[in-house]
């Protein structure tokens, strides 16, 4: 993640950051100290994945496809490079809401470049037609709606798809750098699908990690013999855990739910049976004379 800010820099040079951090601490981090004369606080660009599931900004970088915005690379506050925690717009949009109070909204990029020009200038009433009721659809009351908050936002995260012009979005991104009225400006990319899944599978083996230090604690604290009088028995007890697996779901559960399953059949089965047990629909107070029922 490339971050732009219009504070914080005294001098030239760019800090370069190697240390993992979250979305959440670099958002925090850039928008703590923006001044409050600023129009928007922030901007961030994140760019898709591509269809094959790799990440695309780094790819879009390297080949040339932003030429602006690698002029402006020297001008950068801080570069990132790695960033945890981008999976998706609407999950970055969730990590700026929880550090501060202020509106944050996600939005397209044409949805960017109306909010970018009305900057500073008093918000224009949208057009909407009215019925002869004086009622007003429900597909206009969904564009007021949205209107009204982007209007309102103060922290935009921009979702930028791989197949939009690079052109268009090296023009969109240099000029909101340039913006005066724009405190920061971040670029970033959703991670690829495999960083997804190695993140994933790291945080699985820590949690299992976790897990298992805590059970091989237990069984050393509550598991004493006489014979070793109250020592803990680290010769003979079950503390090495290689090859212990933790899983969702043991046979004596999935058992148990088979036999539920079976239940809840046969109970549905039988009041439906039940049911459909019924008497004759005509009852009369003198039984006909025998010979004579026809």
């Amino acid at each position: 993640a490339i971050v732009w800010s219009k504070h914080g820099k005294s001098d030239k040079s760019v800090v370069y950051s190697s240390k993992s951090v979250k979305a959440s601490t670099m958002i925090g981090n850039t928008i703590k100290d923006t001044p409050k004369d600023m129009a928007l606080t922030a901007a961030i660009f994140v760019v898709g994945r591509s269809d094959d599931g790799t990440e695309t900004l780094s790819k879009m970088t390297s080949d040339g496809s932003l030429p602006n915005v690698s002029s402006k690379y020297d001008d950068a506050t801080i570069v990132h490079s790695h960033v945890a925690g981008i999976a998706s717009p609407y999950s970055l949009a969730s990590d700026a809401q929880s550090k501060t109070k202020k509106p944050v909204l996600e939005i397209s990029l044409s949805e960017f470049s109306s909010k970018l020009t009305s900057l500073g200038q008093e918000p224009k009433p949208l057009d909407i037609e009215v019925d002869e009721y004086g009622m007003v659809n429900k597909d206009q009351k969904i564009a007021i709606k949205r209107h009204n908050a982007l209007n309102d936002a103060d922290i935009v995260i921009v979702h930028v798809p791989t197949h939009v012009n690079p052109k268009i979005v090296d023009e969109a991104i240099v000029k909101t750098i340039d913006h005066k009225l724009v405190g920061n400006v971040v670029l970033a990319g959703i991670r690829s699908t495999a960083e997804v899944k190695r993140e994933r599978n790291l945080e699985a083996r820590r949690r299992m990690k976790i897990m298992t230090e805590a059970g091989i604690g237990a069984s050393r604290k509550g598991r004493r013999l006489d014979e070793d009088n109250g020592d803990d028995n680290t010769s003979s007890d079950n503390s090495d855990m290689a090859g212990v697996y933790y899983v969702f779901m043991t046979p004596n559960i999935f058992a148990g739910l088979l036999f539920g399953l079976l239940f809840i059949v046969v109970t549905y089965i039988g009041i439906n049976c039940m049911g459909m047990i019924s008497g004759q629909d005509v009852y009369v107070s003198k039984m006909p004379t025998i010979g004579r029922e026809a």
